[in-house]
């Protein structure tokens, strides 16, 4: 699942506007065992680059990237991943943030918090939503917390970018951390769960695949993230793959900053 490869509506889990009978028990396992094989070899399969820095963030950040090449057999294309780690200090002050606001930043409404301190998102629609469910000790969010959404970008003068995926945020059985999955899903579910849908003028449908993963080591909290993505229409591979050009290298490092600063900033206000 977790590939550049829409997931068709006929592989979501079972919903009442969808033609799918597949149950949540069916559908869970094999993402989550996938997400943490996937986790736990970044470590051995990524080639660190550089060591670099997002303020206001003050924690130093890694990041690395992955080749990863399709089976002789598969039809699947060659996916370029990029990651990085950042370790914060586990306080809510001015530069870090605490375990707790990292899970209501990115646990809980996941996209509709990533709309408010990235820029370039201009909508951000919910398309789908189940109930949650325990799963073998993992605490999954399928309520309010992980759906299916259309989130839009704005590149002027570029056309629009909307990306269709599934969100998925899982707490680990011994509460010590969480996991937030995304995985692309095919741009139909828009007119087919959107009685009037209004996208984007002339907007372009990409994909974009992603992992996450926060998690508290006595006073510090470690955030991994991995992604593969394709803006589709005319920009260049080689120029979304830059890191001088700002593309997803850039931006990965870019948003631990704009994270940072948007819990700094409601900090602030709860204070005042």
């Amino acid at each position: 699942m977790l590939s550049l490869t829409p997931l068709p509506l006929s592989r979501l889990p079972s919903h009442p506007t969808l033609p799918t009978t597949i149950s949540l028990s069916e559908f869970l396992p094999p993402l989550l065992s996938e997400t943490q094989t996937f986790l736990s070899a970044i470590p051995s399969t990524f080639q660190k680059e550089k060591l670099v820095s997002s303020p206001p963030s003050t924690a130093k950040i890694q990041l690395s990237s992955y080749k990863k090449h399709p089976s002789p057999r598969s039809e699947r294309k060659e996916e370029h991943w990029f990651s990085r780690r950042s370790v914060h200090a586990n306080e809510p002050v001015h530069g870090t943030a605490s375990f707790v606001e990292f899970q209501d930043g990115l646990r809980y409404t996941h996209s509709l918090n990533e709309g408010e301190y990235t820029p370039s998102i201009v909508n951000v629609t919910a398309l789908l939503e189940w109930e949650g469910c325990f799963f073998d000790g993992w605490k999954v969010d399928l309520a309010g917390t992980s759906l299916v959404y259309s989130i839009t970008h704005a590149f002027p003068p570029l056309s629009p970018r909307t990306f269709v995926n599934l969100v998925l945020c899982a707490t680990e059985p011994d509460g010590s951390g969480f996991i937030t999955v995304q995985i692309p899903v095919e741009s139909s579910i828009v007119t087919q769960t959107q009685p009037q849908p209004q996208p984007e003028s002339k907007t372009v449908y990409g994909v974009y695949t992603s992992v996450e993963h926060v998690r508290l080591h006595g006073t510090s909290v470690e955030w991994v993230m991995a992604t593969t993505s394709d803006a589709k229409g005319s920009i260049p591979g080689w120029m979304q793959r830059s890191y001088l050009l700002g593309g997803v290298p850039k931006a990965i490092i870019k948003d631990v900053g704009l994270f940072i600063d948007w819990v700094d900033r409601k900090r602030i206000t709860v204070e005042s």
